[in-house]
């Protein structure tokens, strides 16, 4: 029998951008990632949340190539989520489309 591994990128994702994540799983020997989404904040102008529909599109292709190209498999996504900080509602759930 043959086991696989999965990692997360949540942590890679605070240091380095979402494809060299997957770059950085390919090395560590990982067939598939869980593809964090949560750090996304449709209030910052770099954010993949605050793009058109086509520039939201055509960067998920791209995630999908690298992940091709890496052999590695998404295997999940999470983010877009609802959550209080400080008493504050969390802007994750106005990034939902």
């Amino acid at each position: 029998m043959s086991n696989k591994t999965s990692i997360s990128t949540g942590y890679l994702n605070a240091h380095f951008s979402r494809l060299e994540t997957l770059d950085f799983a390919k090395e560590a020997g990982a067939a598939a990632v869980d593809f964090d989404l949560a750090g996304f904040d449709y209030r910052r102008p770099d954010s993949i949340y605050a793009k058109s529909p086509e520039e939201f599109t055509e960067f998920f292709k791209s995630v999908k190539q690298r992940a091709d190209k890496n052999g590695i498999a998404i295997c999940q996504t999470h983010g877009r989520r609802f959550y209080k900080k400080n008493g504050q509602k969390c802007c994750v759930l106005a990034s939902a489309r």
